[in-house]
């Protein structure tokens, strides 16, 4: 299995902040240009952050993944410069030194997913129409249908996102359906509507075109290091 391994120093930034700008550019610098044998696969990032806030803002995890894919697909040309092209992408935030990011850039399928010291506490198929929203009313109302839905109580919360569908477009993560669909997970992860708990998690792996996936929607698993 081909891969291209690269560490970033410094302090990770994420979207929409004034640290954001320095972030990318020490990306930039560190990152070679892309090669065509990576135009599609997936993508591991593991950050190292000296404190789990900045600013007495939380790190999630979901916006510290957007200058990377920014930087390193659209800018430096990796998986042919097209977000669509990211096939899965895994993600852990660490509080760890030195500071920085490994980006693993990877051909072939997504890993298996077993975060260490984590058990399983949910794991269920979600068919019905995706969030595009945070405030999107249909996944928590199919949440709160089910017999028993554990609360993920862990600071330390592992998500597991498998879609289907090859049409997803698991880069844009940002704006687009994967930070919707975790803004949606709020009975799971605590929080309301529109303002969940997403901080709480630390492992983020999302894929598309999976195996085991439901036909249509989205397999969800969440796991958590609490008792």
């Amino acid at each position: 299995m081909h891969s291209h391994d690269f560490w970033i120093p410094g302090e990770p930034a994420t979207f929409a902040t004034k640290a954001e700008r320095p972030w990318k550019e020490t990306i930039r610098q560190t990152v070679p240009q892309g090669q065509s044998c990576c135009q599609s696969g997936g993508m591991l990032l593991d950050f190292h952050v000296q404190s789990s806030q900045r600013g007495g803002q939380p790190f999630d995890i979901d916006n510290m993944c957007e200058p990377v894919f920014s930087t390193v697909i659209n800018q430096l040309g990796w998986f042919g410069g097209r977000r669509p092209n990211l096939t899965w992408f895994r993600a852990r935030r660490s509080v760890k030194t030195p500071s920085g990011c490994t980006v693993r850039l990877q051909q072939g399928d997504a890993p298996l997913f077993s975060p260490d010291g984590h058990r399983l506490v949910f794991r269920d198929v979600y068919t019905g129409p995706l969030p595009k929203s945070a405030t999107a009313s249909e996944l928590p109302a199919w949440l709160a249908e089910l017999p028993s839905v554990p609360s993920a109580t862990s600071l330390n919360v592992g998500i597991r996102l498998s879609f289907a569908g090859t049409g997803v477009n698991l880069g844009d993560i940002a704006t687009g359906v994967v930070k919707s669909t975790i803004d949606c997970l709020y009975p799971l992860l605590g929080g309301t509507a529109g303002a969940p708990d997403d901080w709480k998690v630390g492992t983020l792996q999302c894929e598309k075109g999976a195996r085991d996936a439901p036909a249509e929607g989205v397999l969800i698993e969440v796991w958590s290091s609490g008792s």
